[in-house]
């Protein structure tokens, strides 16, 4: 690294790779994706036992809570991912996300071809968060 280079890093920080998709997904980047609901579908109250089973099955996952919802409204994750050992984050964005919760793997991509759950309150408009960023 040239001094130009360090001195723009001190400036701006370390350079980061997938900036908008981690916003998108809390985080988390699309391939690890292996759950993601909405917050429409966090809103409804319904416990979405795809995402527990998931937590339940493998040990390499984490879990990304999106920030600007009511406690109440995640409390039942959280508290299934402490007594799982997941381990998750709250994440509070300047930039809203259309997701809810999302879970993801750690380590290696997530081998799921859509990991979101469509049902009725599922709604998910890639236009419209392109055009809210």
């Amino acid at each position: 690294m040239n001094v130009y280079e360090h001195i723009l890093q001190q400036i701006y920080g370390k350079p980061q790779l997938l900036i908008d998709e981690k916003r998108l997904f809390l985080n988390a980047i699309y391939e690890r994706v292996v759950i993601a609901i909405t917050t429409e579908q966090l809103n409804s109250g319904k416990i979405y036992k795809a995402v527990l089973e998931e937590m339940e099955k493998d040990n390499d996952l984490r879990l990304w809570i999106n920030g600007s919802k009511p406690y109440n409204q995640y409390a039942f994750y959280v508290q299934t991912a402490i007594k799982l050992g997941v381990p998750f984050t709250v994440v509070h964005s300047k930039r809203a996300s259309p997701f809810g919760l999302v879970l993801a793997t750690v380590s290696v991509p997530s081998n799921v071809n859509n990991p979101f759950i469509e049902d009725h309150h599922f709604h998910f408009d890639a236009e419209d968060v392109l055009e809210a960023s």
